[in-house]
């Protein structure tokens, strides 16, 4: 790439299986969408300093990038930026990122370390807890089969656990208040989960597609359940003592023979 180029245009390199790696020169600016869109055997990128936009699905599909290095330019991440790119174990968010999109690591299932620069005055990794959280609002945006969500977190987002094939259980902390649509879309592995916390609403998609989820634990106080878990395989769900009739009444009839009684929630068979 000549060393004048200041943007790698949209789709410039779509689908190019034939390349396995890739310096773009410094100032080159803007990386379009879908620039490298399933260069699945891309190896190999050198990201200059003096990009401040990677646009929406830039890198997706890029299967065969083990590792990227995000400079300390960068100020937005887009949609779906690097979906799919399986071979990513760890990221870095530097200091100078102020908006990431949704889904920007949808379907990194090996993404196992995800850190935020403690420079950074939007988003944050507290408590070294593997993952992406939006300071202001407390909203875990992205996380990894690694996350454990801190407490303090009150709202988990859209697509934030989704196609995780490594997730196999979760705890969801007292102080999470909401789990939006998808958020745990496609985790084929997920077995168990424990909502310590009375959420607002269980929505209907929250666990979509988790089809090996076989164990549910929830807290006294869930105000509104519309999940009816049609794509999964529950086989239990844990409420308090005394709380069979309070789920009964929120819970889809098609699941009432599913709900037992159990001692308190966060005494669970894994560990928290």
């Amino acid at each position: 790439i000549p060393d004048s180029v200041t943007e790698i245009g949209g789709v410039v390199f779509y689908g190019c299986s034939s390349l396995t790696s890739i310096t773009i020169p410094e100032g080159v600016t803007l990386i379009r969408y879908y620039a490298f869109w399933n260069c699945s055997n891309l190896a190999s990128v050198s990201i200059p300093s003096s990009v401040t936009t990677i646009e929406m699905e830039a890198f997706a599909g890029c299967t065969g990038l083990a590792s990227v290095a995000i400079p300390n330019s960068v100020k937005t991440i887009g949609l779906e930026a690097f979906a799919g790119c399986t071979g990513l174990t760890g990221i870095t968010i530097p200091g100078s990122v102020t908006n990431i999109a949704y889904y920007a690591f949808i379907g990194c299932s090996n993404i196992t370390s995800l850190a935020v620069d403690k420079g950074n005055t939007v988003y944050d990794s507290r408590e070294n807890c593997n993952a992406i959280i939006i300071s202001s609002s407390n909203t875990l945006q992205i996380g990894c089969a690694a996350t454990r969500i801190p407490e303090g977190v009150v709202k988990i987002a859209c697509g934030a656990f989704a196609s995780l094939d490594g997730l196999e259980d979760i705890v969801i902390p007292e102080s999470v208040l909401d789990i939006e649509e998808l958020a745990f879309h496609g985790n084929s592995n997920l077995e168990e989960v424990v909502i310590c916390g009375p959420l607002k609403h269980l929505r209907q998609s929250a666990f979509s597609a988790c089809e090996s989820l076989k164990r549910l634990y929830l807290p006294v106080g869930i105000k509104k359940i519309s999940a009816t878990f049609d794509d999964c395989n529950l086989k239990e769900i844990s409420v308090p003592l005394g709380k069979v009739e309070y789920y009964k009444r929120r819970l889809h009839e098609s699941l009432h023979t599913l709900i037992v009684e159990n001692f308190e929630i966060p005494d669970v068979p894994f560990d928290i």
